[in-house]
């Protein structure tokens, strides 16, 4: 390549790069929310994401680095007002899980030394508070969210308002 057809090849590339566009490339998507954020986590249709921020660090010998409690907030995929769903909830894996159908669940004020946080739910309303102590939590194929609270089993199906202990499923810590 000669000269001038590289001075002309790095005029284009410099016009390119300072062209102020303010979009961003084609496949990029869109801004949803400003400012950082952990554990982005979208829904299982897609519709919404799940995120933590307003983080504060959780320090201790026995937790992974960068541990915090942060503010569980929920906003549309396609833009819109982010809505604040529970306090404190951990950075660690089992803080926050979708369903299959959507339903998001969470543990807030969660407490470190016991290992156990305040379970909270949230199915596009306004959250709402299913157990204190919760040590364990998982979503079931069907729905159903199973939970561990002061050593106790607990099951919320699906359509029901009110989680039912399991009978006989005392001093449980975990369950797969």
């Amino acid at each position: 390549m000669d000269r001038s057809a590289a001075a002309a090849l790095l005029g284009l590339i410099a016009a390119a790069g300072c062209s102020g566009a303010k979009e961003p490339p084609p496949g990029l998507g869109r801004p949803v929310v400003s400012g950082p954020v952990r554990a982005l986590a979208a829904s299982p249709d897609g519709a919404w994401l799940a995120f933590l921020d307003g983080c504060r660090g959780a320090k201790s010998s026995v937790l992974p680095p960068q541990t915090a409690s942060c503010a569980l907030r929920v906003v549309p995929a396609a833009g819109g007002e982010a809505r604040r769903v529970a306090e404190a909830v951990t950075t660690l894996p089992h803080g926050i899980a979708w369903s299959k159908d959507g339903a998001l669940a969470a543990l807030a004020a969660y407490d470190y030394a016991s290992a156990t946080g305040t379970l909270v739910l949230w199915r596009g309303g306004e959250a709402r508070t299913l157990a204190p102590a919760v040590g364990f939590h998982g979503f079931g194929p069907n729905g159903e969210l199973g939970f561990v609270s002061g050593g106790r089993l607990s099951v919320l199906l699906p359509g029901e308002e009110a989680p039912r202990d399991v009978k006989g499923a005392d001093r449980i810590a975990s369950f797969e």
